[in-house]
């Protein structure tokens, strides 16, 4: 079931957006965080999951001197008062893409990142002092990092990412190379990942097209859903408790929520969706 919604109750947002969540959790007025004269053009970011204790996030951008530096990588272990430059082992020019952090950041320590150049992905065991490529399993083809995810799982953690072809790799910590999921023909642009994951290994990638598949046992078998917006999607997010609700973004018919199992619903339910769908 498919319902298309302009208005959403506060409630599911605080249930389901998480980096809402954690923007409000640091107390959002608009303030800037991170700013150089000129200011500097942050291209990713990623907070550690324990931030309400340890303050510490993660972000890169092209540098104070726009045009001749490298990309670089910046920790903050005050909540974005000051920030680090730890750059050591990444010393090439390819453009950052994404930053994510380990769920188990506490005790790990691990922080990755992936390049839109030939790079590919990079990690960091020490909670960002220091890098190098993890890239074991890839071919040179596959070096370009257009979305990364990462997951908790049963045995630490695994990470997921779609390559500028298109094709979804998989690497769980516990193993020494990546693995291919899904070829480049299913043309992979968002990689969503249920926040239960290390209990229903759940994630629905979506394609250049807007079709959908989804995996309920890590990446290994998928399911079919077909276009159920009609267009492209921009993001996805699997709410908790059974990944039976995912929210597609689209870029001109706003948010639709769709029902991964058939939910029973009540006449006075149905209303109230169907009111909320037309304000």
């Amino acid at each position: 079931m498919l319902i298309k919604l302009n208005k959403i109750q506060i409630s599911r947002i605080r249930r389901i957006a998480l980096t809402t969540a954690f923007l409000l959790s640091i107390g959002v007025t608009g303030m800037s965080a991170h700013a150089h004269t000129p200011h500097d053009m942050v291209l990713a970011f990623a907070a550690s999951p324990n931030y309400a204790n340890d303050k510490t996030m993660f972000m890169a951008n092209i540098g104070a001197y726009t045009g001749w530096r490298y990309d670089e990588i910046l920790r903050s272990t005050d909540g974005g008062l000051t920030w680090t430059d730890i750059p050591n082992g990444i010393n090439h020019p390819y453009e950052l893409s994404t930053l994510r952090v380990s769920p188990k950041f506490s005790t790990d320590q691990t922080v990755f990142a992936g390049f839109q150049g030939r790079a590919g992905v990079y990690r960091s065991t020490n909670r960002g002092d220091s890098w190098e490529p993890y890239n074991t399993g890839l071919a040179a083809s596959n070096l370009i990092v257009k979305k990364m995810e990462v997951a908790e799982s049963s045995t630490g953690h695994v990470l997921f990412f779609a390559d500028a072809n298109g094709a979804l790799f998989r690497r769980p910590s516990a193993n020494a190379n990546w693995v291919q999921v899904l070829d480049k023909t299913n043309k992979v642009t968002v990689i969503a990942i249920s926040p239960d994951y290390a209990i229903d290994n759940t994630l629905v990638i979506a394609s250049n097209t807007g079709d959908l598949r989804k995996s309920t046992n890590g990446g290994n078998d998928w399911t079919n859903m077909g276009n159920p917006t009609g267009t492209i999607i921009h993001d996805i997010v699997i709410a908790p408790g059974g990944a039976s609700e995912i929210f597609l973004a689209t870029p001109s018919f706003g948010i639709f929520i769709a029902m991964m199992e058939e939910v029973p619903l009540s006449i006075k339910e149905i209303i109230y969706l169907m009111r909320q769908s037309i304000i």
